[in-house]
This record gives structure tokens, sequence and C-alpha cells, in this order.
């Protein structure tokens, strides 16, 4: 008897353990940022299917500090890779020299604005985004017309030609990102979760 009831602890204390791992590690999903490995996106650059400039994607995921990131690349021959992950509100976090950063706030209401806390360098001096929030948007772009979409305006007052936007659709991602007006790359088409978006022949 006394065996056991040993053995049952044992068995208790193990599920315990690993259902709070479990918890620990739950891959949080992201409305506006659809994060799974596979995920795809093509923008408006010469020669889409080839120009690693023109494609976005999730490459692939790992486990840290029992969290799930994601590295969100370029295309082949591009060595850029962002490590993220969505919080519990959808949020999108990234992983820079072993901290996180809130990236993506897509909780805040239109005409709110929140600091990108990540450190960025101009020149000799460092210094920090203002993000400026628009929200309930209608965007029409290659890939075609989306509603409800977030517009996040990422804004260094102190230094010109680095203002960057970002405009995100539901279940879809980043379908326009501008570069303080002298770029602007719009969604042609993508793969998310399996299900194809805009514009295939």
């Amino acid at each position: 008897m006394k065996v056991t009831n040993i053995f049952l602890v044992v068995t208790v204390v193990f599920v315990s353990h690993c259902s709070n791992l479990l918890k620990s590690e739950i891959d949080y999903s992201s409305k506006y940022f659809p994060l799974s490995e596979g995920n795809i996106w093509y923008f408006d650059y010469p020669e889409p299917e080839t120009n690693p400039w023109a494609i976005r994607k999730i490459s692939d995921s790992f486990s840290k500090n029992n969290k799930i990131y994601y590295d969100w690349t370029y295309g082949e021959g591009l060595d850029i890779c962002y490590k993220v992950r969505a919080d519990k509100n959808g949020n999108i976090l990234i992983l820079s020299d072993d901290r996180e950063y809130l990236w993506f706030d897509f909780s805040q209401d239109s005409g709110s604005t929140y600091i990108f806390e990540k450190d960025e360098n101009f020149g000799e001096n460092t210094y920090q985004y203002n993000v400026y929030v628009n929200t309930n948007r209608t965007i029409e772009v290659p890939a075609g017309i989306f509603d409800s979409c977030i517009v996040l305006i990422f804004d260094i007052l102190q230094v010109v030609d680095e203002e960057i936007s970002y405009t995100f659709a539901p279940g879809v991602g980043i379908i326009q990102i501008v570069n303080d007006g002298w770029s602007n790359h719009q969604l042609t088409k993508a793969v998310i979760d399996g299900n194809q978006v805009g514009i295939w022949e």
C-alpha cells in the first residue's frame, strides 16, 4: 500500500511538472502576425520569386527559456534574421542579445504611442523609436483589400529619413512596408498556415 501511494505521489509530481513545463512553453498565436513555419510573404520587388528582398518567411522555430521563438527571415542569400515570438495578447516580441523587446504592439488604441525600447544607432548617437498606432484601417494592396488593419509607424524625432511603417492585416500579417516615403512595398501574395492569399497564377 505504501509503495502504491509513493508511486501515485511520484506520478502526480511528474505530471504536474510536465504540465507546468508545457504551459510555460505555450506557443501563443498572433492574429496580426501569424507565426507558423512555412508562412511566406511576397512583396512587389522586381522578380519577387527570386529576389531575396521581396520575400519574408518563417523559416524555423526554437525553444529558449521555455519560450517558443520563430526565425523571421528574408529570401535565400540574405543573412538577416529576426527572432520573434507572440505573447499571450498576440503582440510580437523580438529577441536581441538575450533580451526581449516589445516590437509590434497590437493591443494599443488608435492614436496612441509606445516606445520600442531596443536601441538604434545613428552616427555617434543612440536612440529609441516612438511608435504611432493607427487601427481599423482598410488597405488595398495587390494581394487584395483588407479590413481592420493596424498601421504601426516607427519614428525617431531627432533623426531624418529613418521612419518606417508596417501595415498588418488580420489573419495575414504584414501587407505593406513603407520606408520614410522613399520606398513602398506591398504584398502581392502569401501562404499563411497552408492557405494561399493574393495573386497566384
